[in-house]
Order: structure tokens, then C-alpha cells, then sequence
């Protein structure tokens, strides 16, 4: 399970770049075309994005968290992503770290 969730991190951090790629400059794929776009990342992405969430939201007697903790975590670790790439690429925001108190105060709630 812990492998499947650094995928989802590992997938997070490619989606935002994917959706960066022009703000950003990144030469290698700003300039890609639509099915460019599908063949790399996003057959990769939605690839293992399903394999990762299945394995994450198994039954707990399988070694999984379930499907409604499995949402949260994922959720969390894609905000937690955002937020941080946000925060090292473009500049810190209020709004940010507000976003990241109120999700982990409801993380907490919710456990």
C-alpha cells in the first residue's frame, strides 16, 4: 500500500506539471499536441492512477484503507502536492497555507 500511495504523489506532482508546462517553460513538453499529450502522460497517469487507488482502497483485511479513508488520503496528498509545487514555483499565498490548516484540521476530525 505504501508503494501506492508514493505513486500517487509521484502522479500528482506529474499532473502539475503537465498543467504547468507553459507558465513554467519546461521545453520538453509545452510544446506537445493533443494525442502527445494522451500517449505519454496522461496514458501513464490514468494507468497507474488506477492501479495505485485500487490497491489503496481495498478492504483493510486485504492490506488497504477502504474506499472512504482512500479518498481522503488521496485527496490530502493531492492537495498537499499542489500546494507545496505552488508554493516553491510561483510565490507563498495566504490562501495556501489556509487551505492546508483547514484540510488537516478536517484529516484530524475525520480520523
Amino acid at each position: 500500500m505504501y508503494l501506492a500511495l508514493f505513486i500517487n504523489v509521484l502522479l500528482c506532482v506529474l499532473a502539475f506539471y503537465k498543467s504547468n508546462a507553459k507558465d513554467l517553460n519546461i521545453p520538453i513538453i509545452k510544446d506537445f499536441t493533443p494525442t502527445m499529450w494522451w500517449l505519454t502522460l496522461s496514458f501513464i497517469n490514468n494507468y497507474y492512477g488506477l492501479t495505485s487507488w485500487w490497491k489503496i482502497s481495498a478492504n483493510p483485511q486485504d492490506g488497504g484503507m477502504g474506499v472512504v479513508k482512500a479518498t481522503i488520503v488521496t485527496g490530502v496528498i493531492a492537495l498537499v502536492v499542489d500546494v507545496t509545487l505552488l508554493c516553491v514555483h510561483y510565490k507563498v499565498e495566504a490562501k495556501y497555507i489556509i487551505a492546508l490548516v483547514l484540510v488537516g484540521i478536517a484529516g484530524y476530525i475525520v480520523k
